[in-house]
């Protein structure tokens, strides 16, 4: 029986933002699996928004996305919080989405149909911290090891026989920015080589909870730190299965 040996780390993202600054929310995102069949609803106003004292008064900066379903006439309906930084904002904030308006989507012979979209607000205050963002990484022998011993190239694979690589600071090139506007996880498993001085290269992505995951995930972990693994004490090139995801919500056994 093939065996996987795994090692988990857990990193909190964090900044101090200096500026006070309000980005607008991104394009809605269409989030069906006929989106090639139809073209996604359009946002045509977006109300002002204002953010209660209460929430400001916090030094929080704020992030916050939610996905909603849009009618065939446009109107917004089934509002629901993804995530968001202040529980008390998100309150206020599903109340705001109500105020949207969108030109439906539509099929491809122009036919108005109900489409599910995602929106986002990001706030900053002057002196704001961010929101702690959790990011959690397994390492792990990657699929079909058979054996410990290295290929032509002097790769070794992960297996018990070998000291494994860790993580020394993960460098986050849009992975939480990105899997933050999804449900869940947004877990996505990823193959690379930590050569003997520990830099990553060669990924394939095994899998990932979205297509627009895998490159931000891959660039991610491309430009991440780390400590490399070793065999009989000495450093090596090592090929590893890392599984990441988002991690404020707490994964299912």
């Amino acid at each position: 029986m093939r065996r996987f040996w795994m090692f988990m780390v857990m990193i909190a993202l964090g900044a101090v933002i200096g500026r006070s600054q309000q980005s607008a929310p991104a394009s809605p995102e269409i989030n069906q699996s006929k989106a090639k069949d139809i073209h996604p609803p359009v946002r045509v106003n977006r109300p002002e928004l204002k953010v209660p004292q209460s929430v400001a008064a916090k030094g929080i900066n704020i992030q916050c996305a939610a996905y909603l379903t849009v009618r065939e006439d446009g109107i917004p309906q089934d509002i629901r919080i993804i995530r968001c930084s202040d529980s008390d904002f998100a309150k206020y904030y599903l109340d705001y989405l109500t105020e949207y308006r969108y030109k439906p989507a539509t099929t491809l012979e122009g036919e108005p149909i109900v489409g599910i979209v995602t929106e986002r607000v990001s706030m900053q205050f002057s002196g704001g911290v961010n929101p702690k963002n959790i990011i959690r990484l397994v390492f792990s022998s990657p699929p079909g090891v058979n054996s410990s011993d290295p290929d032509a190239n002097g790769v070794y694979p992960l297996t018990k026989a070998a000291v494994f690589p860790s993580m020394i600071q993960f460098s986050d090139n849009g992975y939480g920015d990105r899997a933050f506007a999804f449900t869940g996880n947004s877990p996505c498993d990823i193959v690379l080589t930590i050569n003997a001085k520990g830099k990553a290269s060669d990924p394939q992505v095994l899998r990932c909870y979205s297509p627009a995951l895998e490159k931000p995930a891959i660039d991610s972990l491309l430009k991440s730190k780390y400590k490399p693994g070793s065999v009989n004490g000495k450093a090596v090139a090592i090929r590893a299965s890392v599984h990441l995801e988002y991690g404020d919500i707490p994964a299912k056994p």
